[in-house]
């Protein structure tokens, strides 16, 4: 066995005892339906193989500023502020964005 996969076990097994001490339970592993309805409230959180879509995204300093701020002002966060303003957004232009999601499907 190679060096690099000897030290890469021997870590692996260390972090196991630690878990297992400290009394860390294993995250429950939950069905493709329940992996939908919880990205879908966005608490995916403690669930194995559940997970929020992300992308990384750069904001002009006076946009980074108005989210800061304006989430700080609600008690959220940058992240749920952003999402709050896009669901805004999306029910406001609900028509346009159903007849763009028709126009897509039929050029597939």
């Amino acid at each position: 066995m190679p060096k690099k996969d000897k030290l890469f076990n021997e870590l692996e097994q260390i972090h196991l005892e630690q878990q297992q001490r400290a009394g860390s339970k294993a995250h429950p592993v939950v069905s493709d339906a329940e992996k939908a309805q919880r990205k879908a409230e966005g608490k995916t959180r403690g669930a194995k193989g559940a997970k929020m879509d992300r992308i990384n995204m750069a904001f002009y300093t006076d946009n980074f500023e108005y989210l800061r701020i304006m989430s700080k002002i609600k008690g959220q966060t940058m992240t749920a502020f952003c999402n709050d303003i896009i669901a805004e957004h999306r029910e406001a232009h609900a028509e346009i964005f159903e007849e763009a999601r028709q126009i897509i499907e039929r050029m597939k």
